[in-house]
């Protein structure tokens, strides 16, 4: 996605993922602010900016999102989990909050962040020769459920249609605002709910 001169889009349950750029594998913002609001940025590949490249005084905002899987290219080699925010002049700056974002080690700053590997239902690849697109719903047992903020969602929907903010008793709640807490990336975690035989109209089998 390129963004220049003053753009600034909303994106909510956006997914970005196995694209390639010399700079900003998934968004390159010149003069640009968009939000994104439970995005999910994967597997995508750049020399500088495996995510994100900003420059001239731009200043995107990233809430609820998973950057895991991006990659800095060089002659010969990929560096996975490098370089997924860059800033070009002391002017331009992410702001990244309740975001699980790779990196070689620490945190990225902001409030409620994360270092934590998201635990997809199928990673993509990332080599040399190619890329190799994932499935980046979350495992149940996944950091990145109920570990968002509640205040940021304006969308009730994830990108599979699915409602957002369904509570998993297993997983603490390390997001904020009032349960039951968003998840992290573009899928929301949800129930699978099973009927019985009969209700489906399949009738029970009587034993003698």
């Amino acid at each position: 996605m390129d963004n220049r001169a003053g753009s600034a889009p909303t994106l909510h349950n956006a997914l970005f993922s196995v694209n390639t750029a010399r700079r900003g594998g998934a968004l390159y913002n010149d003069a640009s602010h968009p939000v994104l609001i439970n995005a999910t940025l994967s597997d995508n590949v750049a020399e500088r900016g495996s995510g994100l490249y900003n420059r001239a005084q731009s200043k995107p905002t990233l809430v609820n999102g998973i950057l895991w899987g991006n990659a800095i290219s060089a002659p010969g080699t990929i560096l996975l989990g490098y370089d997924p925010i860059t800033n070009e002049d002391a002017a331009s700056k992410a702001a990244v909050s309740y975001s699980d974002v790779q990196l070689p080690n620490g945190v990225y700053v902001g409030d409620g962040n994360i270092n934590v590997e998201p635990r997809f239902v199928k990673p993509g690849q990332v080599t040399v020769d190619e890329l190799i697109t994932g499935d980046y719903r979350l495992q149940r047992d996944s950091s990145a459920i109920d570990a968002g903020n509640n205040l940021s969602v304006t969308v009730s929907i994830d990108l599979d249609k699915r409602f957002r903010q369904v509570d998993i008793p297993a997983i603490a709640d390390a997001g904020l605002g009032a349960l039951p807490i968003v998840d992290m990336g573009a899928y929301e975690v949800g129930y699978g709910l099973y009927l019985p035989l009969v209700a489906r109209g399949i009738p029970q089998t009587r034993l003698q």
